[in-house]
C-alpha cells in the first residue's frame, strides 16, 4: 500500500505545490516553503480536531517535535484541547508532549496552566494516561519541581499500577521512589502493595521495585518480622535476573552492587551464583568479583579463596590482576583470614607467570603488609591463636620476599613484646630471618 491514500482530499493540490517548491532552485521559494510546511504542522490544520483519534494523538505528537522555541506558542490551544480528550489515547500523548514543551520552553509550560492540567491527568480513569502523566512530571522535576507527590496521589498511583503495562509501572514505581511516606504504616502498606511486582517477568520493573523497598526499608523497625519477610523476598528476584542476557545481567549487577554495600545481608547466602563462569563477558566477569569481595565473610572465605585462586589462571590479564587484587582486600577485610590470603597471594608468586607474580609481588605489596599486620592483631587480641600465628608469620620469614619479611619481623617483634617470656626466642629468629631475607 502507497501513501498517496494520505493525500486524497482537497489537500492534494497544496501538498503538491509544497513539494514543487522545497526542491526548488530559488532560496527564496524553499524559504517560504519551509515556512508554510512549518505552519501546516504548528496549526495542525484542524488535525488536532480530527474524528479519529489516532489523528488527534499524531498531530499533538508530531508538534511536540518541532523544537523550535519561536513556535511554542501556537502549540497550547491544540496541546490544551487534546489534553481534555475523551479519547484516552489522545491524552496520554499529549501528556508526553507537555514534558517535551517544557524542554524547551518552561515558563510558558507554567504560565499557560499545563502543570495543573497535568497534575489533573493523574486523576485520569485510564491507567496509562496515569502513567504517561507521571512520566511528564518526573521529567519535568528533574529540572525544576513543581509538582509534588502526596498521599492522595500515591494511593491514585498504587491502583493504576496493577493495570498499567510494564513501561508504565516502570514511570509509576520510578515516581513512588522519591515519595517519602509520613510514618511507619504508610510505609509498610506500599511495600505490601508493590512487593507482587518482584515477581514480574520484566527485569526494569524487578529492579524499579527493589529500588522503592530499598528506600522504604529503612523506616521499617529494623528487627521485626515484616522487615526479615521482605529481605527473603527480594533476594530470589535478583538472583533469577543473573539468568538472563547478559546485558541484563550487568545492569542487575551494577544495581546489586549497590544493594550489598547497604544491605549485605539480603544476598548473603547466594554467593555461589557470583561465581564467574567461563563463557561470561569480561564486564559481567568484573561486576561479579566487586560483588564477592562485598559479600566474602568468615564463612565462605574458603570458597571465595579457592575461586580467586582459579580465576588467577584465566587468560584475561585485567581480570587476572583483580583476582589477585581481590584477594588482598579480602585480607584486609576478614581479619581473620589474613593469614589464609597472604598464604594464596605467596603461592601465586610461586607460580611464575610473569603478570600474576607482578601483580602478586606489587600492586598488593600493601594488602600485603596489612594482612601480615592483621596476623599479627589476631595474635595480640586472641592469646589461644597467638602460637598459630606465630607459626605462619615464620613461614612468610622463610619466603624470603623483601617486604613480606619486613613486615614479619615488625609484627613478630609486637608479639614478643606482648607476649615476652612465652616467645622470647621468636625475636632472634626473625632478626636473623631479615638478614638472610635482605640477602
Amino acid at each position: 500500500m502507497t501513501d498517496s491514500k494520505y493525500f486524497t482530499t482537497t489537500k492534494k493540490g497544496e501538498i503538491f505545490e509544497l513539494k514543487t517548491e522545497l526542491n526548488s532552485e530559488k532560496k527564496e521559494k524553499k524559504r517560504e516553503a519551509v515556512k508554510k510546511v512549518i505552519a501546516s504542522m504548528t496549526v495542525g490544520k484542524d488535525d488536532c480536531e480530527d474524528p479519529n483519534p489516532l489523528i488527534r494523538a499524531l498531530a499533538v505528537r508530531t508538534m511536540g517535535c518541532i523544537r523550535v522555541d519561536k513556535i511554542t506558542e501556537y502549540l497550547c490551544e491544540p496541546l490544551r484541547k487534546c489534553m481534555k480528550d475523551e479519547d484516552p489515547y489522545v491524552r496520554k500523548t499529549a501528556a508526553i508532549c507537555v514534558a517535551k514543551l517544557h524542554d524547551i520552553n518552561p515558563t510558558l509550560v507554567e504560565d499557560q496552566g499545563f502543570v495543573e492540567l497535568l497534575n489533573d491527568l493523574l486523576s485520569d480513569a485510564n491507567p496509562m494516561v496515569v502513567a504517561n502523566a507521571v512520566a511528564a512530571i518526573t521529567e519535568i522535576n528533574e529540572i525544576r519541581p513543581l509538582i509534588e507527590i502526596n498521599l492522595q496521589t500515591v494511593n491514585k498511583l498504587l491502583t493504576a499500577l496493577n493495570e498499567c503495562t510494564e513501561w508504565g509501572q516502570v514511570f509509576i514505581l520510578d515516581a513512588l521512589s522519591n515519595y517519602q511516606p509520613k510514618d511507619e504504616r504508610e510505609a509498610q502498606n506500599i511495600c505490601e502493595r508493590i512487593s507482587p511486582r518482584l515477581a514480574h517477568a520484566n527485569a526494569a520493573v524487578v529492579l524499579s521495585t527493589v529500588k522503592v523497598l530499598m528506600k522504604l526499608i529503612h523506616m521499617l523497625p529494623e528487627n521485626s518480622d515484616f522487615v526479615a519477610q521482605l529481605i527473603k523476598k527480594l533476594a530470589p528476584p535478583m538472583v533469577t535476573l543473573l539468568s538472563a542476557e547478559p546485558e541484563i545481567q550487568y545492569v542487575a549487577l551494577r544495581n546489586i552492587n549497590l544493594i550489598v554495600q547497604k544491605r549485605p545481608d539480603i544476598l548473603k547466602q547466594e554467593m555461589k551464583v557470583f561465581f564467574v563462569k567461563y563463557n561470561d563477558p569480561i564486564y559481567v566477569k568484573m561486576e561479579k568479583l566487586d560483588i564477592m569481595i562485598r559479600l566474602a565473610q568468615q564463612s565462605n572465605i574458603a570458597q571465595v579463596l579457592s575461586e580467586l585462586k582459579e580465576y588467577a589462571a584465566e587468560v584475561d590479564v585485567d581480570f587476572v590482576r583483580k583476582a589477585v587484587r581481590a584477594i588482598g582486600r579480602c585480607a584486609i577485610k576478614i581479619e581473620q583470614s589474613a593469614e589464609r590470603c597472604v598464604t594464596t597471594l605467596l603461592e601465586l608468586i610461586q607460580t611464575k607467570v610473569n603478570y600474576v607474580v607482578q601483580e602478586a609481588a606489587e600492586v598488593d605489596v600493601d594488602f600485603v603488609r596489612k594482612a601480615v599486620r592483621a596476623i599479627g592483631r589476631c595474635a595480640i587480641k586472641i592469646e589461644q591463636s597467638a602460637e598459630r600465628c606465630v607459626t605462619t608469620l615464620l613461614e612468610l620469614i622463610q619466603t624470603k620476599v623483601n617486604y613480606v619479611v619486613q613486615e614479619a619481623v615488625v609484627v613478630i617483634k609486637d608479639i614478643f613484646r606482648k607476649y615476652p617470656n612465652k616467645y622470647e626466642g621468636i625475636f632472634f629468629y626473625s632478626s636473623a630471618g631479615l638478614v638472610n631475607g635482605g640477602n
